[in-house]
C-alpha cells in the first residue's frame, strides 16, 4: 500500500513537476509534458474549468504534489532509520525524536494540503471543487495503471490483478 502511494505520488508529480507551469504551453515530446497536458485538458473537460481558472489552479496542484513528493520521501527514510533503530537497538530518545519528526511531517503535510486546496477551491464553484477532488484521484489511478502497463509483469500490474476485493477511493 505504500509503495502503491508513493509511486502515484512521483508519477504525479513527474507529470506536473516536469512540464511547464502554463496549460498554453507548447506541446512537449515528454511524457511528463504529455501528462501535465492531459491534466490541465481533464481540468477543463471533468471539473469545468476554463483557461483563467486552469492557469490559477494547475500551478498550486503542482506545488501541492511536489510537497507531497518531499514529505514523502522524509517519511520514508525516518521509517527506515526507525526500523534499523529497533533492529540495532537505539536509544529510547533516537527514537522518540525520530518518531516525534515523523508525526511532524505528517502534520505539515496535511496542514499543507488543507490550505493548498483552500487556496484552489477560491477560484472554483462548488460543484467544481468536488470534481477536482474526485479527479485528483482518478489521474494518479490513471497514471498508476499506465505506468504499470508498460512496466508490465510482477513490477507492479500482476499484484494489483491479484486483489481480491476493491479498494475504497482514497481522499485527495
Amino acid at each position: 500500500m505504500i509503495l502503491k502511494n508513493v509511486m502515484r505520488t512521483a508519477i504525479v508529480t513527474l507529470a506536473l513537476v516536469a512540464a511547464p507551469a502554463r496549460a498554453d504551453a507548447p506541446p512537449e515530446p515528454s511524457v511528463a509534458g504529455q501528462m501535465y497536458r492531459l491534466f490541465a485538458a481533464r481540468l477543463q473537460s471533468d471539473v469545468g474549468l476554463d483557461e483563467a481558472q486552469v492557469a490559477a489552479v494547475l500551478p498550486r496542484i503542482e506545488s501541492l504534489e511536489r510537497t507531497r513528493v518531499q514529505a514523502g520521501r522524509e517519511r520514508r527514510r525516518l521509517v527506515r532509520e526507525l526500523r534499523r533503530g529497533l533492529a540495532e537497538g537505539m536509544t529510547d530518545a533516537d527514537l522518540q525524536r525520530r518518531l516525534d519528526t515523523l508525526d511532524r511531517i505528517g502534520q505539515e503535510t496535511e496542514r499543507t494540503v488543507r490550505a493548498t486546496l483552500t487556496e484552489v477551491d477560491r477560484d472554483l464553484t462548488v460543484p467544481q471543487r468536488v470534481r477536482l477532488r474526485f479527479l485528483m484521484v482518478r489521474f494518479r489511478d490513471e497514471m498508476v495503471r499506465r505506468v504499470e502497463e508498460f512496466g508490465g509483469g510482477e513490477t507492479g500490474g500482476a499484484r494489483r490483478h491479484r486483489r481480491a476485493k476493491p479498494q475504497p477511493e482514497p481522499t485527495p
